[in-house]
């Protein structure tokens, strides 16, 4: 196998960001705007939550057809790393990026340690992948512009009760289940993928 990515790959890369930033975008934000509309906390909670969780499901299939298609080293790392930077560039902070990374990281070695062969590892990188979507939350207890921009929507005694550590950590596991749940909907959609790729 050849391990240097060629232009085709770099072009799967491209193809399946978009496919998958628009699909980010839109779970997000109907998790998200629904969460600012609540009056109660706990469903606004619920729904911040739903946010990523759902995410991890809808692009599971997208994400599980591009690492059948790019099993190369830093192919993933390539298409991990881009939509977080693309959050703050469109006016999110840059914690977003950077806690993003850790996870596009462990992503990327969890990969390699399957060989790019193994569906256990592209499952296992999916759920931690996806974990990255649930940072802008993290982003509004660690940034004060961020903060200062949900308190206008909902008001300063619903953030300073839901955007708290202990309330937001949580929400990792949920994102990491969503993650599973998605990979399992890619295997379902793409056997014949899978055979073809000679996944196991």
């Amino acid at each position: 196998m050849d391990h240097k990515l060629q232009v085709k790959d770099l072009t799967h890369i491209g193809i399946f960001l978009v496919i998958y930033y628009i699909l980010i975008c839109i779970c997000s934000m109907a998790g998200v705007l629904t969460a600012m509309a609540m009056k109660s906390a706990l469903i606004a909670w619920i729904f911040f939550a739903l946010a990523p969780f759902i995410s991890g499901i809808f692009t599971g299939p997208v994400v599980i057809l591009l690492m059948t298609k790019l099993q190369k080293p830093w192919g993933f790392f390539i298409f991990g790393i881009i939509p977080p930077i693309l959050l703050a560039l469109t006016g999110h902070t840059w914690i977003v990026p950077a806690g993003s990374l850790i996870f596009v990281i462990l992503a990327e070695i969890i990969l390699r340690l399957g060989k790019y062969k193994s569906f256990s590892a592209m499952m296992l990188a999916h759920a931690v992948f996806n974990i990255w979507t649930m940072m802008p939350l993290f982003a509004v207890i660690l940034s004060a512009k961020m903060q200062a921009s949900v308190v206008k929507k909902m008001g300063s005694e619903l953030v300073s009760v839901i955007f708290t550590l202990p309330n937001i950590a949580p929400i990792i596991i949920i994102a990491f289940i969503g993650g599973i749940i998605g990979a399992f909907l890619g295997k379902l959609m793409l056997k014949k993928h899978f055979q073809k790729a000679g996944i196991v």
